[in-house]
Formats: C-alpha cells, sequence, structure tokens
C-alpha cells in the first residue's frame, strides 16, 4: 500500500471542507473508506498493512501541529462519512479523536480506501 500525500494545513474550520472534497473524490474509485488520525503515518500504515482489512491507499488529507485540530477534522469527516451516501459506510467503529499521542510535533488526519472484496 502506498501514501497519497494530498494534505493541506490551515485553521480545521477551513480545511475540513476541502479535505470533504478530497474524501469524495477518491471514494468515486473506491468502495470502502476509514478515516484515522496519527502523528506518524508510515507506522500507521503499517499497523493497518498487517491487519485482516485489505486497503488500496492510505491519502493524507490534513497536516497540523494541533492535537484538537486534528482530532476535529477527524470527527468531521467520519460524522460526513457516515451520513453521506458512499457505497458503504464507513469502517470506523468510533466517532473519531481518541487515541492521538500528546505531546507530538506533527498530526495527519488519513483516509484508507479500498474496493469491496467481490
Amino acid at each position: 500500500m502506498n501514501i497519497d500525500d494530498r494534505s493541506v494545513s490551515g485553521w480545521a474550520s477551513q480545511v475540513a471542507p476541502q479535505a470533504w472534497m478530497v474524501v469524495c473524490a477518491v471514494m468515486s474509485s473506491y468502495d470502502r473508506i476509514y478515516v484515522g488520525a496519527t502523528s506518524a503515518p508510515e507506522r500507521r500504515l503499517a499497523r493497518h498493512d498487517a491487519g485482516p482489512a485489505r486497503w488500496s491507499k492510505m491519502v493524507l488529507l490534513f497536516k497540523t501541529s494541533s492535537l484538537a485540530a486534528a482530532a476535529s477534522v477527524e470527527k468531521t469527516l467520519i460524522a460526513k462519512a457516515r451520513a453521506s451516501n458512499f457505497r458503504l459506510d464507513p469502517d470506523n467503529v468510533a466517532p473519531g479523536g481518541e487515541g492521538l499521542p500528546l505531546g507530538k510535533p506533527t498530526y495527519w488526519v488519513y483516509a484508507l480506501v479500498a474496493r469491496k472484496a467481490t
């Protein structure tokens, strides 16, 4: 799986709509989505690759130095994905914002995408 860096930076309230447009664009080619946040994209990607779900790629959506901003954008995108008419509901179990470590210099919000297994 590869990382596609489409991340933008800025105020969470201004960035969330841009990130949502990227999510919608990638979902036109994929059936499944998982939205997450991390302080280490490569390490998080390796953990996802080791799991049972098979993802096609990780798309970085938002880069920030603020844990609160990352959590806010992650929650917003998960809520929008759940309310959208994507072919399948997002694979997220929790509402988002949990699990980010304190005190990191950078946080990313990302989307994992995949085609539905047939």
